[in-house]
């Protein structure tokens, strides 16, 4: 016998153990007692085996009709399930606008591509974006005035309505401008005040030692940062891929800080 040929008269048989009668289970299932009577006759002639006794108490299963039972709840358990991931796998249409927060820095270096990319594959999503502090930018993806937040350390609480991936992780190094010819032992740090690790340690706590002895200049965006690092105002403290496409035009080499681990942070 193929079951998959008499998954509905299954159905029907799953459901009828819960009636009297094929009358009630008739009435109950919208549908005719021949037709239901026809449909479970012919199910027990697939099976080669009865699968009910009729009594003045009602029906009563066989041990064939209960082992039926016992698999047929299995199998439709798992179906209702399968349908279950299906539905949550379905395509949602994109939507017509797509609100996008960033950190500062990460909207200089990621936004052009993230729009080109998403243009590519969705031409009629219209993005807008925001750029804030990456606690901002959480604290508006939980009010839902963002579908999409780009943060650094962006606050992990458990919220229902909110779901937290790791974009890509990050380290800092200290950077050099090549433009001037400097004396790496007398320059101050450059460094981003309010600037934390990935495991959200603020950056000048790694550098306590080294600014006592050097000095050091506080900004509060890597964009002033670079930019004064080019200028040879200091040694710049920043994340690589702040610093990764002036690398790449020999704008800026990596440079070493006496006590102080090369590069730092997770």
């Amino acid at each position: 016998m193929a079951l998959a040929e008499h998954l509905e008269k299954i159905r029907y048989f799953h459901r009828l153990v819960n009636y009297r009668s094929l009358r009630e289970g008739a009435v109950a299932m919208g549908i005719s007692q021949a037709g239901l009577s026809k449909s479970l006759a012919a199910l027990e002639d697939a099976l080669g085996t009865q699968l009910f006794l009729r009594s003045r108490a009602g029906l009563i299963l066989t041990k064939e009709g209960q082992e039926l039972l016992t698999t047929t709840r299995k199998i439709l358990g798992e179906a209702a399930a399968l349908e279950t991931k299906l539905r949550k796998l379905k395509v949602v249409a994109a939507p017509s606008v797509l609100k996008i927060g960033m950190y500062d820095s990460i909207a200089v270096y990621f936004f052009s591509e993230l729009k080109a990319y998403i243009g590519t594959l969705y031409p009629q999503v219209q993005l807008q974006l925001t750029v804030d502090t990456s606690s901002a930018l959480s604290l508006l993806v939980q009010q839902g005035e963002l579908d999409l937040a780009i943060g650094v350390n962006l606050d992990r609480t458990p919220k229902s309505s909110v779901e937290y991936f790791n974009l890509f992780d990050d380290h800092y190094s200290f950077y050099l401008s090549t433009r001037h010819d400097l004396d790496v032992g007398a320059l101050p740090l450059l460094i981003h005040a309010r600037a934390d690790d990935q495991a959200g340690k603020n950056v000048e706590s790694y550098l306590a030692s080294s600014i006592k002895s050097r000095g050091v200049h506080k900004v509060f965006n890597f964009e002033t940062l670079k930019t004064l690092t080019l200028q040879g105002l200091g040694i710049g403290v920043m994340p690589t891929q702040v610093a990764k496409p002036l690398l790449k035009q020999g704008l800026l080499i990596t440079t070493e800080v006496p006590k102080t681990k090369h590069l730092f942070g997770p």
